[in-house]
């Protein structure tokens, strides 16, 4: 759950960051969601975090906020 307690802040810092650059994009979000499960058996929790991200417009724009989630983020390649 820290995961998702940090993506508050980062998804506010991202979203200043990138507001006026991500004027006119037709699509622009990065999203975190969390899947849970508890196993009866064992009384333990699991959980996975999945970053969505979808960048679509003008390349300089898409470069611009992809570097900034990137930065804050990572690249998203199994972090």
């Amino acid at each position: 759950m820290e995961q998702m307690t940090r993506f508050q802040d980062i998804g506010k810092e991202l979203q200043n960051e990138c507001k006026n650059e991500a004027v006119g994009m037709m699509r622009n979000f990065n999203v975190l969601t969390i899947e849970a499960a508890l196993n009866p058996k064992t009384d333990k929790w699991t959980s996975e975090f999945t970053n969505h991200r979808v960048l679509i417009g003008p390349a300089a724009k898409v470069k611009h906020c992809k570097e900034k989630i990137e930065a804050k983020m990572g690249a998203g390649e199994n972090e």
